[in-house]
């Protein structure tokens, strides 16, 4: 029964409510070969990122997105801030969906039952994806529910492929803030649509509450291409699921 354990301290959600939820829908597992929508995604990106670097990346200003609300339990989550929306989905690593958790913690991946809301890797290997629907670059991630021996988090591509891991010690009441724009030598590894953070083993678990990302600025020529762009990432990661 999925009960009053979770963590925000909300009312508790019982398993009547899991019963009219809708059925995470169960993948294929690894793409073979590389669809016309992801090449084209890949090509685009690479043309912003050379323009990126040879322009630089200065951004319109920080902009912090929440990823908390009421305690909820859905197949995705939308959150806007400052014209710019992030679509939170789940997904273990076998290419299945999952759902997504939504507390005043932030969020995590939820297969049903019993098992954690967080992002863990007990059993597969769970994932959040996080699709914008602008190219960012990410700067900072704030983590919670941290162990007290710490843990460790994976920052993926859109294919999955790694970008840096990183340990979580334990601050205040288990929660931790990564700046990433630090820690990274080359900035454009920080810029995309769809970003993913996942365990590195099975003693890591946490939630992801809060980002912190910088609206890419394109010139004009770009603009068109752009809009393909955080199309198509969105449309991938559906895909993927479908």
């Amino acid at each position: 029964m999925f009960a009053a354990w979770i963590d925000d301290g909300g009312p508790a959600v019982t398993g009547h409510r899991e019963k009219h939820l809708p059925a995470p829908a169960e993948g294929k597992g690894s793409e073979k070969g590389m669809t016309r929508t992801k090449r084209l995604t890949i090509s685009l990106a690479v043309v912003l990122c050379v323009w990126i670097s040879a322009t630089g990346s200065e951004a319109f200003g920080a902009t912090v997105i929440n990823l908390t609300g009421s305690l909820d339990v859905g197949t995705s989550f939308d959150f806007t801030a400052d014209g710019l929306t992030v679509t939170a989905t789940g997904e273990d690593e076998n290419g299945n969906a999952r759902y997504v958790v939504r507390s005043l913690w932030g969020l995590g991946v939820y297969r049903g039952g019993l098992e954690s809301p967080l992002i863990d890797g007990v059993g597969p290997d769970e994932t959040l994806w996080l699709a914008f629907d602008q190219l960012v670059s990410l700067e900072k991630a704030c983590f919670t529910f941290v162990d007290y021996r710490g843990d460790e988090a994976r920052l993926v591509d859109q294919d999955g492929n790694t970008i840096i891991d990183v340990m979580l010690s334990p601050g205040v009441l288990g929660t931790r803030q990564i700046d990433f724009s630090s820690i990274i030598a080359d900035p454009n590894a920080l810029v995309g649509t769809v970003f993913g953070f996942r365990p590195t083993d099975c003693d890591d678990d946490f939630k992801l509450k809060r980002l912190e990302v910088t609206i890419v600025p394109l010139p004009e020529a770009a603009l068109s291409g752009l809009g393909l762009l955080a199309g198509l990432g969105v449309v991938y990661r559906l895909r993927r699921q479908a």
